[in-house]
């Protein structure tokens, strides 16, 4: 009895920490995939292709090339548009 008890608590620890894996992942999906769809990326997220053109977003690359940046959230808007 006491080995299934152990067996069953062993398999609960592995699903749990799987699950945190999972959940990271899927954290990290989402904040990609809305950068691509709607132009607001998350700070620490690389854009562009290849090592040359890549662009990670922080503050300063995001006032750089005049888009709109989020403090309280750490978001840049890419669509942003300053009016002259």
């Amino acid at each position: 009895m006491k080995t299934k008890v152990l067996i069953i608590l062993i398999v609960l620890i592995i699903l749990f920490l799987l699950s945190v894996k999972i959940k990271q992942g899927y954290i990290r999906f989402t904040e990609l995939n809305m950068c691509f769809d709607i132009g607001i990326c998350k700070e620490g997220i690389v854009i562009g292709a290849g090592s040359d053109n890549s662009i990670r977003i922080n503050k300063e690359s995001c006032l750089k090339h005049d888009w709109k940046w989020d403090e309280e959230r750490s978001w840049c808007n890419m669509r942003y548009k300053p009016e002259n």
